[in-house]
Order: C-alpha cells, then structure tokens, then sequence
C-alpha cells in the first residue's frame, strides 16, 4: 500500500511480482492433486477469500492509495497486471485466475470515475 501510496513503482513492481508467483503457482499445485481450480479450491474457506480474492482486493485498495495521491505511474502499473496475469492464465489453463482478474477492470474503472471528479 505504501508503495502505491507514495508514487514507488519499482517497489510495486516488486510487490506485484510476488502477487503474480502466488496467482500462477496454485492451479499448478492443484493440478498436482488432479484437482481442477474451481470452485471452494479457488475460494477456499467459510467466506469463500483465498489467495486469488485477497490479491483483488490489494490490487483494487492499491488503485485507491495511488489515485489519492495522485501517482498515475502506479496507476498505470497496476491497471495492467490484471489483463497481463489474465493473459498468462489463460496459457496454463487457469480461467479461473483470468477472469477473476479481468473482472477487476469496471471496479477500477468506477473507482478511478470516482476520484476524477
């Protein structure tokens, strides 16, 4: 948060390398398994938050912090890791991971609507 909040992007890129190694380990860990990544694999617990929704969340209260303070370079950074680990995958067969990234671009979209005026 600290990085998207004070314009350090290399620090965020940082962070967000860490976001992609967790995203594109666990469908092949579940593989492993002969469990596909689906469904309470890919939302585990009570309320359904695994890893995959937890990296939405940061990735959505990021764009916050770095549209508060006005840092359009992390704005810019983060607004493309979704399609860019959508992209990815989808090459591992993990549509799961695509979409749920993908699905993260109207709440980005409303929230950057939000702040700009």
């Amino acid at each position: 948060m600290q990085a998207a909040r004070d314009g350090l992007d290399e620090r965020w890129r940082q962070i967000a390398d860490s976001y992609e190694q967790v995203l594109l380990a666990l469908p092949p860990a579940a593989a492993e398994f002969d469990i596909p990544f689906v469904g309470a694999v890919a939302a585990p617990g009570f309320f359904g938050v695994g890893p995959l929704q937890r990296i939405q969340r940061y990735l959505f209260d990021e764009t916050r912090a770095a549209l508060d303070a006005n840092n359009a370079q992390v704005v810019e950074e983060i607004a493309a890791f979704p399609s860019r680990i959508a992209a990815k995958a989808v090459t591992i067969g993990a549509p799961t991971i695509a979409t749920s990234m993908l699905a993260l671009y109207p709440d980005l979209y409303q929230l950057a609507q939000e702040r700009s005026t």
